[in-house]
């Protein structure tokens, strides 16, 4: 039982380190394009940028470098469903503050953020991401 747990705990942390390694070298990334004379991003893009795009991807399409490790595809963030036909801005803060559940992930293999981002920051995040889609 110890070593199942042990066995646990390792790929927890091993995947959190991917996570934030991932997210770093975004952030790394997307500061030096900065530098080249790149419109300055809004807080919303930052955000996305550093806690979201290792997932799915700079351009938001789910293909960030995490992707093929999680068991669950991960969405395309350019083409979110409106809902009654309005760009559905209380769920997608449900569900990246955690309080909705979105069945395509399962067992939720998205990150609570409400943890992380305060509820400024989340909103910032859903009128970034309703910026992009196609």
């Amino acid at each position: 039982m110890k070593s199942r747990v042990a066995k646990l705990a390792t790929i927890i942390s091993l995947t959190a380190l991917v996570l934030a390694l991932a997210g770093s070298n975004v952030a790394i990334t997307t500061s030096a394009a900065q530098g080249k004379g790149k419109a300055k991003q809004s807080q919303g893009q930052k955000l996305y940028l550093s806690h979201c795009a290792s997932c799915h991807g700079d351009d938001g399409k789910g293909n960030g470098p995490v992707a093929s490790s999680l068991k669950s595809s991960v969405g395309d963030l350019t083409q979110i469903k409106k809902v009654e036909g309005k760009f559905p801005v209380k769920e997608l803060k449900g569900t990246i503050s955690g309080t909705y559940l979105v069945q395509v992930h399962g067992k939720r293999e998205m990150p609570v953020w409400s943890n992380v981002l305060t509820n400024k920051q989340i909103d910032d995040l859903v009128k970034y991401l309703g910026s992009i889609q196609k």
